[in-house]
């Protein structure tokens, strides 16, 4: 349990060097790559790499544990959220998202990577795993659910969202519906299934289809 633990919060130090951006200021510092956005992708492998090293041994487990149930759950969940997540998408009116695909193939499919594969296994391992086995622990709360999923989503939604500088308050509500959304959407099929690799998934899927929609709208208004 002890040797658990420590993985867990090692794997929390690792999310916080990397959301405070001491890993990027540190290539940054090295001056070792030129382009932005390979540095961005080798930033948000290494830092993936890391959390699925720390929970290798759970990622396995899930894996090996991962069958049709988990798959028809994953697919309902991520139906369901995406028809949640597109209520509040409605309230999203400003175009900060439009710059994001002003740009080349090569950065489309970089941006595409790190969403649909790196985000979603390195936070999922933060915000499931870690967070939910410390907590658990620290504040001897396993048995309440709702609770945990509570905080849990509450505090995904705000980490996302606090470094938005280009919003107001009225925009902020349906940003923080969205993530909201998917944190209690992952949040709860984690807990159902205790399978790490069930929420990857949901988490993945979300995220293309949220990303690709997004794209289809950015095009649509040129």
């Amino acid at each position: 349990m002890i040797k658990s633990n420590i993985r867990y919060l090692m794997i929390i130090i690792n999310f916080v060097l990397a959301y405070t951006h001491v890993y990027k200021n540190a290539v940054l510092k090295a001056d070792v790559f030129s382009n932005k956005n390979v540095m961005e992708i080798l930033v948000y492998s290494f830092v993936t790499i890391i959390s699925i090293a720390l929970a290798l041994n759970e990622i396995i487990s899930s894996v090996k544990g991962f069958n049709s149930d988990n798959i028809n759950d994953v697919l309902s969940y991520t139906i369901l959220a995406l028809l949640i997540s597109s209520v509040f998408s409605i309230f999203i009116t400003n175009n900060t998202t439009n710059n994001m695909y002003d740009k080349s193939v090569l950065v489309l499919l970089i941006n595409i990577m790190i969403s649909v594969v790196l985000v979603p296994i390195y936070e999922e391992i933060v915000f499931r795993l870690a967070f939910y086995k410390l907590s658990s622990c620290i504040l001897n709360i396993s048995n309440n659910k709702m609770l945990l999923i509570s905080i849990n989503a509450i505090l995904f939604s705000f980490l996302h969202l606090i470094n938005f500088k280009d919003i107001n308050w009225i925009q902020f509500i349906p940003y923080f519906g969205v993530y909201l959304v998917l944190g209690i959407a992952t949040s709860y099929i984690y807990l159902k299934k205790d399978n790490i690799v069930s929420s990857i998934l949901l988490h993945s899927f979300w995220n293309g289809f949220m990303y690709l929609g997004s794209l289809a709208v950015t095009l649509t208004r040129k």
